[in-house]
């Protein structure tokens, strides 16, 4: 036991000795290989390292922080670059969808089957697609309504048609349970190209079949038509002005031939 805590002891001072050495050299040849003398610093101290060993240091420290950063960054600035690519194809997209549309012919109303469907759904054109079958009382009334409002469509100068697809013939099995013949008519709103997205799309009509909620869900898809609309209101407000002007005239140049 006190041979044991002899060398002990001995171990001890010898450790202290070699401590003592490095802490009263700095720089020395010992120090260069020592620990820190703060144990929480990054980098070692400047002096233990020769001038090439500090840069190696520095880069290798800074490195996978740089890397890092890299792939960090790379996916968020990629998908920035495609979103803005994106947006820029689906303006220019629109822009074509929006020239055809104003220069293509087509007729604003039309009966057809359900295999007609893909000449209308490749049509530049905004449609009303309106799935009736001939038995239904609501189809015989809905009909002419339709016809009524593609006359005004094409009054007003809207690029919209008007569709009417007949449920009695040609139905794919799928199409029944999802357009029921009994429960007809059924209404959608056709969106040509760049106006869906990159293919047409179709929005139900779930309003009251009325001209007035009918060319109202068509206006709000249609470029131009709120204005048309507007132009067409002011217009007539100021006929109805006008007619009660005269009347007015009438009444006091009658008036005044009677005194």
């Amino acid at each position: 036991m006190v041979e044991q805590s002899l060398k002990e002891a001995e171990e001890k001072a010898l450790h202290a000795r070699r401590h003592q050495g490095i802490e009263l050299y700095p720089g020395g040849p010992v120090d260069r290989y020592g620990p820190p003398r703060d144990p929480s610093t990054l980098l070692l101290e400047p002096h233990k390292l020769t001038r090439e060993e500090r840069w190696f240091q520095i880069f290798f420290v800074a490195a996978p922080w740089i890397f890092f950063l890299c792939m960090l960054s790379a996916p968020i600035l990629l998908a920035q670059y495609h979103v803005k690519k994106l947006g820029e194809r689906a303006s220019l997209a629109r822009q074509v969808a929006e020239e055809l549309m104003e220069t293509s012919d087509a007729d604003f109303f039309r009966l057809c089957t359900f295999q007609d469907l893909r000449e209308i759904v490749e049509q530049p054109l905004h449609a009303f697609l309106c799935f009736l079958h001939p038995d239904t009382i609501s189809s015989q009334v809905v009909a002419p309504l339709l016809r009524d409002v593609a006359s005004l469509f094409k009054r007003l100068g809207i690029r919209a048609s008007v569709a009417l697809v007949d449920l009695s013939a040609g139905v794919p099995e799928r199409m029944q349970s999802e357009l029921p013949a009994a429960l007809a008519p059924h209404g959608q709103l056709l969106l040509p190209f760049a106006f869906g997205g990159q293919q047409a799309a179709v929005v139900d009509f779930a309003e009251t079949w009325t001209a007035a909620e009918i060319v109202k869900a068509v206006a709000a898809e249609v470029p131009g038509a709120q204005a048309a609309m507007a132009h067409t209101q002011v217009r007539n407000r100021r006929t109805l002005a006008r007619r009660r002007d005269g009347r007015k005239k009438t009444r006091v140049s009658r008036r005044n031939r009677g005194n």
